[in-house]
């Protein structure tokens, strides 16, 4: 057997050296992000995966006392997949199973970590979670999965009911029927929306990855960034866009970046969810026209099942009387879980200091003066906490 030249043997290797020694040099002409949270770099991952599945868990136990009450009759409307999905959080093993995904998440991406504000962070983490969650379920039986999603040849099927609604944009080109030509059908736009995805997918995966993707690319996927942000601002009225955006990625060979907004604009009321009340206390406040709510993420896409989000932003532009009221006023806190400690006595965990000291700080923000609208706003939705993106 002829042994192989050693030039072309050692080139390779040669090149990737010097890739390694550039990338060094690279980080080291580029300063750090500085570190852009208050808990330590040791603490803050555990304190977001508590504070995201203390969340769900808590939403899972308050569903399940509501179907408790059901009565029977109504019982059919608690699905298999609702079940399921409750298990998720309810169940500590399969918990545990989520919780170190989300731990690892963190853990590859020390550049979203230091990207992104903490309430960002926390809403990312959410998100990459309910992604993975649908990711995980088209390989599971039937009765294990935690969603009732379809697919025809590697198309989900709420990608099939959502392509002549939304607006897509496909490597650059624009699918929206809005903006199609007069005479083309919605079933011609279907059909072209379809084809462009599907290219653009298949060339960076199999079908496993185009069944993800556009169950990103569907009111599911605008469903968990819905779930994962903090503003607790509901409105109606107006006028709602939804954009998705599927682009190679240029920085993972063979990877896919899905980008998802949804915007309201033009509404003239809107509803907080104020922790605590009830249906009946909750009252539209009006607001100027003006007023938007816009939610953005970008999630990449592995070839290997990798599911990362970059990147979350929630816009919160609410104007009353001239004024636009503050983030805080209208964006919930993260629901912070103190960690478990062993240590005897009053001693408090870091993470328990930091949601202490984060309690007093909001408490204080609330007593300076405010004027006119502001303190009416204020009222309205105590108990809120600020986001910034």
């Amino acid at each position: 057997v002829e042994a192989p030249a050693l030039g072309r043997a050692m080139e390779p290797q040669v090149i990737g050296k010097a890739d390694e020694e550039l990338e060094e040099l690279r980080n080291l002409a580029t300063p750090e992000l500085p570190w852009p949270h208050e808990l330590p770099a040791a603490e803050l991952p555990g304190a977001l995966v508590r504070a995201v599945f203390g969340s769900l868990a808590a939403e899972a136990e308050a569903e399940l006392q509501r179907v408790s009450k059901l009565p029977p009759q109504a019982l059919a409307s608690d699905t298999v997949a609702k079940q399921n999905r409750r298990e998720a959080y309810l169940n500590p093993q399969r918990r545990r199973h989520w919780e170190s995904r989300a731990r690892l998440f963190l853990e590859r991406r020390p550049d979203v970590v230091r990207a992104l504000s903490t309430e960002a962070l926390y809403s990312a983490l959410m998100m990459q979670h309910l992604l993975e969650l649908d990711a995980a379920d088209p390989d599971l039986p039937a009765a294990e999965r935690c969603s009732e999603d379809a697919f025809e040849d590697g198309i989900n099927s709420q990608f099939l009911l959502d392509a002549t609604r939304g607006r897509f944009v496909v490597e650059g080109e624009v699918f929206h029927f809005a903006e199609a030509e007069a005479d083309e059908s919605e079933e011609a736009l279907l059909e072209r929306t379809v084809g462009a995805v599907r290219q653009v997918v298949l060339q960076h995966g199999g079908s496993r990855l185009l069944e993800w993707v556009t169950t990103a690319m569907s009111q599911s996927g605008i469903a968990a960034v819905e779930r994962a942000g903090l503003c607790r601002a509901a409105v109606s009225g107006g006028c709602a866009q939804v954009d998705y955006r599927l682009d190679e990625d240029p920085e993972r060979k063979d990877g896919l970046l899905v980008r998802l907004q949804t915007r309201r604009q033009g509404f003239r009321e809107y509803l907080l969810d104020a922790p605590g009340a009830s249906e009946e206390d909750a009252a539209p406040l009006s607001c100027a026209s003006s007023s938007s709510l816009q939610k953005t993420a970008t999630v990449s896409y592995g070839p290997g099942g990798e599911v990362d989000v970059l990147d979350f932003r929630e816009d919160v532009h609410i104007r009353r009387g001239g004024e636009t009221l503050e983030p805080e006023l209208l964006c919930a806190a993260i629901p912070w879980v103190p960690a478990e400690s062993s240590a005897v006595g009053p001693e408090v965990s870091a993470p328990g200091r930091w949601l202490l000291a984060d309690c007093v700080r909001r408490l204080c923000s609330r007593c300076r003066p405010r004027r006119g609208l502001r303190q009416e706003a204020q009222e309205t939705a105590a108990g809120g906490g600020a986001y910034r993106s």
